[in-house]
């Protein structure tokens, strides 16, 4: 059975301009204080998934910098809209960036680890912090295999 090729890396050619992503592919740095930059995986989750989780380990956030850890459709353009969703560093808040925000979960900022749990078989997603489930679940009504 052929195991299906799943994320292990940042895509260098599927981000924002202004993000560096270092030989490797595991390290992300934005020099300049600007608003919705993203960068999306190597590869989408594979559809065989049923259940997915990443974790993300928050080296530094510069000056006044808010970083959100999510997911998103392949539809979805390279900035906060339709079809994603994160949690924010500067908050705390859950956001579906076309609809709502909410608060989820405490601030996180360097040196923390923030994980996030996606569930296809009942389209729900909940985030991490430094190991700790943070206790929410939200149903993504759109969640999708992401494929390409």
């Amino acid at each position: 059975m052929d195991l299906p090729t799943v994320p292990t890396a940042w895509d260098v050619n599927d981000k924002s301009t202004l993000l560096n992503v270092d030989a490797n592919g595991l390290n992300v740095v934005c020099d300049e204080n600007i608003e919705d930059v993203v960068i999306r995986a190597n590869f989408p989750i594979p559809s065989k998934c049923k259940l997915f989780y990443f974790e993300i380990d928050v080296i530094d956030i510069k000056g006044e910098g808010i970083i959100a850890i999510g997911f998103c459709t392949n539809s979805a353009e390279l900035r906060c809209e339709t079809d994603s969703w994160g949690y924010h560093s500067d908050d705390g808040d859950f956001f579906n960036c076309s609809i709502m925000n909410e608060p989820y979960g405490p601030e996180f900022k360097a040196k923390d680890t923030i994980g996030c749990y996606l569930n296809f078989k009942n389209k729900t997603a909940f985030y991490t912090k430094n190991g700790v489930n943070l206790g929410k679940y939200y149903l993504i009504s759109k969640l999708i295999y992401f494929k390409r």
